[in-house]
């Protein structure tokens, strides 16, 4: 079997005779070629240093070369923009802190309704006109709800519970 660095060469060489053994490469006889420069307009590279070849001078030819003239820019002028004054929104309304009662249960009498809630983790009977820790005060019991006022704000609350029970 032939190794792969044999075949490669044979195909390498086999492509590269082809190529080279093309139709003739003579110029056809009414080809146009650009003109050609005169040695003395190029630019000619200076003899290399001794010793530092990587440093080559390019002489320029002697005519200046004119630099392009930049139009007049007209005069800008910018004026500060006043910052406008900002005022802090003004504070909410306060507002008492939710209602922590929880309707337990009512009872009613002739005379008047006694509701039975739970406040701090206690066990609470309230009939109209009481007041709970000087703080909340019950106002008005109706059916399915309950009007307690929230004396250090005299913030009205309600506390509502299903009336069908």
């Amino acid at each position: 079997m032939i190794s792969r660095k044999l075949l490669a060469l044979l195909v390498g060489s086999a492509v590269l005779a082809w190529l080279t053994s093309g139709p003739d490469t003579a110029p056809s006889p009414g080809a146009v070629f650009p003109e050609v420069l005169p040695r003395e307009t190029l630019a000619r590279p200076s003899p290399v240093l001794e010793g530092e070849p990587w440093r080559r001078v390019i002489e320029l030819p002697a005519e200046p070369v004119p630099e392009p003239v930049p139009e007049p820019m007209p005069e800008l002028v910018f004026e500060p923009v006043p910052m406008p004054i900002m005022e802090p929104p003004p504070p909410p309304p306060p507002t008492a802190p939710l209602l922590p009662i929880e309707y337990l249960g009512q009872l009613g009498k002739p005379d008047q309704v006694v509701l039975y809630l739970r406040y701090q983790n206690r066990a609470q009977s309230m009939v109209a006109g009481e007041e709970l820790d000087n703080l909340y005060r019950l106002e008005q019991i109706e059916r399915g709800r309950a009007l307690f006022r929230y004396l250090p704000m005299d913030i009205q609350q309600e506390l509502r519970w299903d009336a069908e029970l």
